[in-house]
């Protein structure tokens, strides 16, 4: 089988706070940031994270564009 590719990484955090300004010193920016702790995050035209509002343990999902 072959693959083109990694399509999505998906992460576990327990602080939002923590886990954006992590990948803010890896060139994303904030995009949105919400009051219930979660948000999404850009690198440019490519790949996006986003943490949807859950649970006390946050996923944070990194796709590409």
């Amino acid at each position: 089988m072959a693959t083109k590719g990694i399509e999505a990484v998906f992460l576990e955090t327990h602080n939002w706070g923590k886990a954006a300004k992590f990948f803010q010193a890896l060139g994303f920016e904030l995009e949105f940031s919400t009051d219930h702790n979660s948000g999404q995050l850009r690198n440019g035209d490519g790949p996006t994270c986003s943490s949807p509002r859950s649970q006390r343990l946050r996923s944070l999902t990194c796709r590409s564009s």
